[in-house]
């Protein structure tokens, strides 16, 4: 009889395989969603605070929205220019504070969280999630448009 944990792994494994993807951590920024979206097709991101979620604004109270190209392009290349540091753990990711999400119109394109210290992103059917200093996430903050220290406490 297999036990539930070795069905997991060996379920986890075949998807993987099947799906092309290189493994649970290292190489993995190419795998993520963002990495694959063409940033002439953003026609805006948005940056939400899931913390006022609703039945009627499943992403949370809307923060920010950029539409500029110029502003959509900085945003997106702070997120390509990331260390290659994304990392699966099979027990799970952090929980980002804040959400970040790409729009072609209406069609949602993508999306990646943010906490204190970290990206979370989801690629190759898995969520994956970067460890960064605080000073890449002020960075990153500014480039969405946020200039007042965020609160990350829940």
């Amino acid at each position: 009889m297999t036990s539930k944990p070795i069905l997991l792994i060996s379920t986890l494994f075949f998807a993987l395989l099947i799906t092309g993807c290189s493994g649970f951590k290292g190489d993995t920024g190419q795998q993520m969603h963002f990495q694959t979206i063409n940033v002439q097709n953003i026609t805006s991101i948005s940056v939400h605070d899931p913390k006022g979620k609703s039945p009627s604004n499943t992403d949370g109270v809307e923060l920010v929205r950029l539409q500029d190209k110029e502003s959509i392009e900085n945003v997106f290349g702070s997120l390509k220019s990331l260390k290659n540091n994304w990392v699966a753990d099979l027990v799970g990711v952090p929980v980002g504070r804040y959400q970040v999400v790409f729009w072609q119109d209406s069609e949602r394109l993508a999306s990646i969280s943010f906490g204190q210290s970290f990206f979370v992103g989801q690629g190759c059917g898995y969520f994956f999630a970067n460890s960064v200093g605080m000073e890449e996430i002020a960075q990153f903050q500014t480039a969405v448009g946020i200039d007042e220290a965020l609160s990350f406490e829940w």
